[in-house]
């Protein structure tokens, strides 16, 4: 980064959030050593209002790369905003990935024996990963996890993390534990451990992940239960109207005073961030994700604003993938060339 000038989009554009880094090779009592540490002073939060927040900064900081060379000098107040998104983001993404190591972890007392447990899991991860599973297989959801806050296994990040994504996708389970569902949650953090994504990506989608009875936020570590809201605030961001909803109901919900100081420093750099100001139900439903209604939001938006946004639709669907509202990219199949 020292080839980069400090305070410029390009700089914070390459700060260990926004890059992938392989950490497969740490070793995992290092970080099981410092997730206890911060386990210490970390309160439960609400999940759906740092996914709030992460999605309100996230629009800004993309509003930001939209508007400002990347890589001329910032102005102040615009320098600020964007090291608020990577400083409100990496604090946030620190709790997800110690909680995704957690929770794959106490899932992993469910893998039934035989199959790979019995045959596969020594001979492709090794005899102390084994051991490892094997020693948490009959305890309990508290057990389990102490278990590894106390003994973590002698073995890298990275090995862990593929261990436990591979048991997931390969080893026996029951219908509602483990399985394939949870082998999506691990394989998210195996591929951040192993650089395959950024941190912002990784963040992205942990919000989205769920495992055989919904989303991930249940299970009574670092976060908060998650409500309906949750979903809400996914769908809205896929319609790009966070900002809307932060005026609308975020703030309120939240009842989250730097929910609302950060997004006074959004509109102060960015003043068109949240136009309109209202958000279009209309459009959310028409890109939610899911069995999703908005009817009495809908409602009420006709009601207070008389109209809604029009929806713009191309003219060929069949040869465009749609990103969000206004985000999409023409389909290009590949062509080959005919042999001489």
């Amino acid at each position: 980064m020292y080839h980069l000038i400090k305070g410029s989009l390009a700089y914070h554009k390459a700060r260990p959030f926004l890059k992938p880094r392989d950490i497969s090779g740490y070793m995992l009592a290092d970080t099981v050593k410092q997730m206890v540490l911060y386990e210490a002073d970390a309160d439960t939060v609400n999940p759906e209002v740092d996914a709030l927040v992460f999605y309100m900064m996230n629009d800004a900081f993309a509003k930001l790369c939209a508007k400002f060379d990347m890589n001329e000098p910032l102005p102040v107040q615009v320098d600020a905003l964007a090291d608020a998104y990577v400083r409100e983001s990496q604090s946030r993404a620190l709790r997800m990935f110690y909680y995704c190591l957690l929770i794959i972890t106490r899932e992993m007392r469910h893998m039934h024996g035989g199959g790979y447990y019995s045959h596969d899991m020594d001979k492709e991860h090794g005899a102390v990963f084994a051991q490892f599973v094997k020693n948490i297989s009959h305890k309990n959801e508290t057990e389990a996890v102490n278990h590894l806050r106390s003994h973590p296994p002698v073995l890298t990040l990275g090995a862990y993390t593929k261990g436990i994504t591979d048991c997931f996708n390969k080893g026996v389970w029951s219908s509602n534990f483990g399985g394939k569902a949870w082998g999506q949650v691990a394989h998210t953090l195996n591929r951040v451990v192993h650089g395959e994504i950024s941190m912002e990506a990784f963040m992205d989608t942990a919000w989205t992940l769920e495992h055989n009875n919904g989303a991930i936020f249940n299970k009574g570590m670092l976060y908060t239960m998650y409500g309906p809201n949750l979903a809400k605030i996914l769908n809205v961001q896929r319609a790009g109207m966070i900002p809307q909803l932060v005026i609308e109901v975020g703030v309120t919900h939240a009842s989250n005073t730097d929910v609302e100081a950060l997004f006074e420093k959004c509109v102060l750099v960015l003043p068109d961030f949240a136009a309109p100001g209202y958000v279009d139900w209309f459009a959310v439903e028409k890109w939610a994700v899911g069995n999703h209604h908005y009817t009495v939001e809908k409602k009420n938006q006709v009601a207070k604003y008389g109209a809604v946004m029009a929806v713009v639709e191309p003219e060929d669907t069949d040869k465009v993938f749609h990103v969000m509202p206004g985000v999409m990219v023409k389909i290009v199949g590949r062509q080959h060339k005919k042999a001489a």
